[in-house]
């Protein structure tokens, strides 16, 4: 199975050369010479090239709030407003259509982000969402971008922490999260708060990174950067352990890692809007260096973790278990 899984997504990087992207951007930050043609790293039949300024502006050196300005923009960019990685719209209203939500219903949304799929849920179902978030800075932005969208009182942003916050008993009917328990250390502590959440009949729904038992953990673990928070992965097998341990009824347990690799990959040609965007001497108040460093990690960041999904050293899995009442 994982050599079919490295077959697919090695073709699917054959036309999307992400890595020469990364390497492109930290050289033209670094002032070495030299053209970045973008047929080179989006095959898409333009061969349109952008070089790096011949004169450059001196700014002062940004701050954290200019750098957490930017990676959001890209972010926004990248995967949709509020999104801060993989997982178009679509894909989020599949994931929760058989939750069956309405205004009746309560959700939480752990690691929820800078709120996007949340917002979408909430004006998808008119569900009330707690939405909670551990990045004070990304809690602040989603509170402003639900407050500017005008559901700041139907999906409210909250502050959590992993090993304090404990959820309200039996209160919500669905429980979702995306793509972030892998910076969780004690996973079974934190499952077993959301199962403590959970209503009778209540769901509990997340996708994840996870590493195959035959690679070694602390390897796989060298591909992700530490912006999200120190990785601790788990294997599938052990997210099913815990989950049937605490008595939840698993219903689904799939390996998506081929449609993430996808919905990595759809966003690749948005690379090239935002290379253009460094033709200018700033770029939201900030300079084109410091545009070109964020943008350069944000590449690297993909880069990674589609060489780490290629050589099947990481998955992807979505797990949906019940709890019965």
């Amino acid at each position: 199975m994982l050599g079919a899984v490295r077959e697919k997504i090695e073709g699917q990087l054959s036309r999307v050369n992400v890595a020469h992207l990364r390497e492109s951007l930290i050289a033209w930050w670094n002032g070495i010479e030299g053209p970045m043609l973008l047929d080179e790293v989006v095959d898409d039949g333009d061969s349109a090239s952008v070089r790096k300024p011949a004169k450059k502006k001196k700014y002062p050196e940004p701050t954290e709030e200019d750098l957490f300005r930017l990676r959001t923009m890209i972010c926004d960019a990248l995967w949709g407003e509020g999104y801060v990685g993989p997982g178009s719209r679509e894909f989020v209203m599949e994931c929760v259509s058989q939750f069956g939500l309405t205004k009746e219903r309560s959700v939480a949304f752990i690691e929820a982000g800078l709120g996007g799929p949340a917002r979408d849920i909430s004006k998808e179902s008119g569900a009330w969402i707690s939405a909670f978030e551990s990045k004070s800075p990304i809690l602040a932005a989603g509170k402003e971008q639900c407050a500017i969208a005008g559901l700041a009182k139907r999906v409210v942003m909250e502050p959590f922490d992993e090993k304090t916050t404990a959820l309200p008993e039996n209160k919500f009917h669905a429980v979702i999260s995306f793509d972030r328990f892998y910076a969780v250390e004690d996973k079974s502590k934190l499952l077993d708060n959301i199962a403590n959440g959970m209503s009778d009949d209540g769901s509990v729904l997340f996708t994840d990174y996870v590493v195959p038992s035959a690679v070694d953990k602390s390897e796989a673990e060298k591909w992700f950067d530490p912006f999200w928070g120190t990785p601790h992965l788990t294997t599938a097998q052990e997210y099913i352990q815990t989950l049937s341990a605490m008595g939840l009824d698993l219903r689904v347990k799939q390996d998506i890692t081929l449609d993430y690799a996808a919905m990595i990959n759809a966003a690749m040609p948005k690379w090239k809007e935002l290379i253009n965007l460094a033709q200018a001497e700033e770029i939201d108040g900030v300079g084109r260096a410091a545009y070109a460093r964020v943008l350069a990690e944000e590449a690297g960041r993909w880069a990674s973790r589609l060489e780490a999904l290629s050589k099947g050293q990481l998955q992807v899995y979505r797990f949906l278990a019940i709890k019965l009442g």
